[in-house]
């Protein structure tokens, strides 16, 4: 038998589906059981957000690209065995093409994640027959002629942890550095207790997300904007916000902590100033951080008033990070970029060693535009751990 005698398909089993995370499970429970794992992921498999095409506002607004979005399973198959298997995040996504006068367009991207196979089906090139099977069955759907303008704008982005592994698929990596404050006592009385706080917030509630979101997504519009001003010439691209994205992350930190030996305390996932700046976290307990998803600063305040703010939002960080028994606080140089905050970026290289700060990240970026435009062509916005999957 060879690689070309097995079936590609799409599953909607729930017990297949359910057998994929049972071998999966096995490089990605982290702190779970199997047990804990699998149905993790049956359960965040029922969310907002993997469930976006059965949303009916969804598909009133988005008629024809919201059948494809939500969560998607595939598997390679030797008869009725599953020998490899994967899953897609489909979302929305903002995209400006070349030499489009402020057009900002939705788009479908496509997020490759739970790329598996079971150790006793290695090295027979299973894996990389299956991504080439689903990046073609996507393509196929791209180029189809009557396929919207936003599914043939169709990109991909995955977060890949076997390095450049996806090259040889077309996908171009897009490093992002992480950042890691370990020394969180000297960081709260360094930085973030060094000005008057306005004491104006509070901690983030699920009633709050749309209204936030709603700012995010006027931020992203006016940096696409920017982006394609400066780059007239490029494809400009990055994922929607979206409060189900938040909430993914919110259940996935709560079903963790109720399943593992930890002390067992009420969870914050973000804190949000008088005028709306926040700062977004997950809770990640396999590795003890508290990471940041999401930094957004009112953009009518000056830019000494947006430091002292975000000291403040560290300020209420770190006390999600101990009130948790998390050791750690962890961003992505994209969410927050140490250069253009000259505050923070002193402090916390006084503070860390090298190697804690511009940290290779363990989950590489990488994007698979339309073939129509090359590698050096495109700008990928938000790149950062919202995006991730």
């Amino acid at each position: 038998m060879t690689v070309q005698d097995l079936r590609f398909e799409k599953i909607t089993d729930p017990k297949e589906i359910k057998v994929t995370h049972a071998q999966n499970g096995a490089n990605w429970k982290g702190p779970l059981s199997i047990e804990s794992y699998v149905e993790r992921e049956r359960v965040l498999g029922q969310s907002g957000i993997a469930k976006k095409n059965e949303i009916n506002e969804i598909c009133k607004e988005f008629p024809e690209l919201a059948p494809m979005l939500g969560i998607r399973y595939y598997a390679l198959k030797d008869g009725n065995t599953i020998v490899s298997s994967c899953e897609t995040l489909n979302r929305l996504g903002y995209f400006i093409s070349p030499g489009e006068a402020q057009n900002i367009e939705y788009n479908l991207v496509v997020c490759i994640g739970g790329v598996f196979t079971p150790e006793e089906y290695r090295g027979k090139g299973y894996a990389r027959y299956m991504i080439e099977k689903l990046t073609e069955h996507y393509d196929n759907i791209r180029d189809d002629p009557k396929a919207p303008r936003g599914i043939k704008q169709l990109t991909f982005t995955l977060y890949s942890e076997v390095g450049e592994y996806y090259k040889k698929f077309g996908f171009e990596s897009k490093h992002v550095p992480v950042h890691t404050i370990t020394q969180v006592d000297a960081f709260l009385k360094n930085y973030c207790e060094q000005t008057v706080f306005k004491d104006n917030g509070k901690f983030v509630e699920d009633s709050d997300y749309d209204s936030l979101v709603l700012l995010e997504d006027q931020e992203f519009r006016r940096n696409l904007l920017k982006l394609h001003k400066a780059n007239p010439n490029a494809f400009v691209f990055t994922v929607k916000p979206d409060t189900d994205i938040y909430k993914w992350f919110n259940l996935r930190s709560s079903f963790i902590l109720k399943n593992i030996n930890h002390p067992q305390v009420p969870l914050t996932f973000g804190y949000s100033m008088g005028d709306k700046s926040h700062m977004l976290w997950h809770h990640n307990w396999g590795s003890e951080s508290l990471l940041i998803l999401k930094l957004y600063l009112n953009p009518s305040i000056s830019f000494q008033e947006k430091n002292n703010i975000l000291k403040e939002l560290f300020f209420n960080a770190i006390k999600e990070t101990k009130a948790t028994k998390l050791k750690h606080i962890e961003f992505w140089d994209e969410e927050i970029p140490l250069e253009k905050f000259t505050d923070l970026s002193q402090i916390v290289h006084d503070l860390e060693d090298r190697s804690a700060l511009y940290a290779q990240n363990g989950s590489l970026s990488a994007m698979r535009p339309s073939p129509t435009y090359k590698s050096e062509e495109i700008i990928w916005d938000n790149n950062t751990k919202f995006s991730w999957f």
